[in-house]
């Protein structure tokens, strides 16, 4: 009986020792990532306008404003194209320590009237709007409310001046989207 168990102990030794030679396949935890094909109006809504104002750092108060004012999905749809001048984050900031506005729900609509007056009806870069002011002195752009941006030079800054007389100098350009283009500027507009 006892050399039956040393002979089953030993023939047991012998074969975990070949599994322990025996090299164990590997397994591969990666799986092939399908690219996704968007379709043409899934393209337009990835590069929209509303896109590229929510993912910059610089306006994401301007599209938290256009969110709660009701108006953001202007900028999603490729039906029509826009000129966006974003006010910048510390602009807004400024802005709100001197307006209500954009925190009274009373004053929605003209909250709204202030976030159109951002957004001119076509698009324009940078080159066109420099070129245009250089040929005539100064270009006058309508916004979504039909109230008048002139743009200006000031050296090499664009200049925007609205009917009140506000003005604003453009920092950041030529922002592209599907729909338009974003400028990014210095004051906002009211």
């Amino acid at each position: 009986m006892g050399l039956l168990a040393t002979v089953l102990l030993f023939s047991c030794k012998n074969e975990a020792d070949k599994k322990a030679d025996t090299p164990t396949p590997e397994i591969s935890t990666t799986k092939k990532v399908e690219k996704k094909v968007l379709t043409p109006e899934q393209s337009d809504r990835v590069n929209s306008l509303w896109r590229k104002v929510s993912v910059n750092g610089d306006t994401k108060n301007f599209i938290r404003l256009l969110t709660s004012a009701g108006i953001a999905d202007t900028l999603l749809f490729p039906s029509s194209s826009f000129t966006v001048f974003s006010p910048s984050n510390e602009s807004f900031e400024v802005f709100t320590e001197r307006s209500n506005v954009t925190n009274n729900p009373a004053q929605k609509e003209e909250l709204v009237t202030l976030l159109k007056n951002h957004i001119v009806v076509g698009s324009m870069n940078s080159t066109q709007l420099v070129q245009a002011v250089k040929e005539d002195g100064e270009v006058v752009l309508v916004t979504l409310t039909g109230d008048k941006l002139t743009a200006t030079m000031d050296g090499n800054d664009i200049v925007l001046t609205n009917e009140t007389g506000t003005t604003a100098k453009v920092k950041k350009t030529d922002i592209k989207a599907s729909n338009g283009v974003l400028h990014i500027i210095d004051a906002v507009l009211k």
